[in-house]
């Protein structure tokens, strides 16, 4: 075999490879759409905490499709559920707890 032939050959099998795979995965999409960082407010922190604790058969992928966040966010929630679950109502609408910088 020449060198010419060796390059045909491997184009060729290069692009039935590609095609081959590109065939096979078809289905499966090439971009994944990101998803949009979601602020839950501490009211909405207690309601999932309050979910898991009446209902234990709940799945955490239920409740990440129902506030559209992660799943490594809601386990983190269910975590801290003792400090969530302490919040009284005037603190519901709140995103943040920052203390002062200065004592």
């Amino acid at each position: 075999m020449n060198a010419l032939s060796l390059v045909t050959l491997y184009s060729f099998t290069r692009k039935k490879f590609f095609h081959l795979v590109s065939d096979k995965f078809s289905k499966i999409p090439i971009m994944s759409t990101k998803r949009k960082r979601v602020n839950l407010s501490t009211g909405q922190k207690c309601k999932i905490c309050e979910m898991k604790e009446r209902d234990l058969r709940i799945q955490n992928v239920e409740l990440t499709q129902k506030y559209n966040i992660g799943k490594s966010t809601i386990t983190d929630i269910l975590k801290e559920s003792k400090c969530w679950l302490t919040i009284t109502e005037s603190q519901e609408n709140v995103k943040k707890f920052r203390g002062p910088k200065w004592p």
